[in-house]
């Protein structure tokens, strides 16, 4: 599992392409791994066949079973697959449940926002992180 933490002007023009300005730079979180940026354009050999990118605010409760519901169905195809959820500000738990329950899974990536910047923006962060050929979106209640 990766964490990525948006919130810092240094990496500002990083995340700016996809109209959210404020980034953290990456760093550790509950101990989960945590890289860098994702390449925001992927070299076609690094292409995987899927990316899920689920916006969540707010969802301690709905996080970590919509991931396992995922991950089982997925799991069942022959699809190289990746899921982004990106945090959109949430003040409960929803990350370290997230980083808890699936920190071994290096096929979620979580990206938290600083703050809520709306479904818009969390799709367009979720997006510049994408892998997959293809990219599926999906609300995370």
């Amino acid at each position: 599992m990766r964490v990525r933490f948006d919130d810092n002007q240094s990496v500002a023009d990083d995340i700016g392409r996809c109209g959210v300005s404020d980034v953290i730079p990456s760093m550790s979180y509950q101990g989960a791994f945590v890289d860098g940026p994702r390449l925001f354009a992927a070299p076609e050999d690094a292409l995987i066949d899927l990316t899920l990118v689920i916006p969540v605010h707010n969802e301690e409760e709905n996080a970590v079973p919509l991931y396992r519901e995922i991950r089982e169905a997925l799991d069942k195809t022959d699809l190289d697959w990746e899921c982004i959820i990106v945090d959109d500000g949430s003040k409960d738990k929803t990350v370290e449940n997230l980083s808890r329950a699936f920190a071994g899974d290096d096929r979620l990536c979580i990206v938290c926002l600083r703050r809520n910047f709306g479904q818009t923006a969390g799709l367009a962060a979720g997006f510049d992180r994408a892998r997959g050929r293809l990219i599926a979106t999906m609300d995370g209640d």
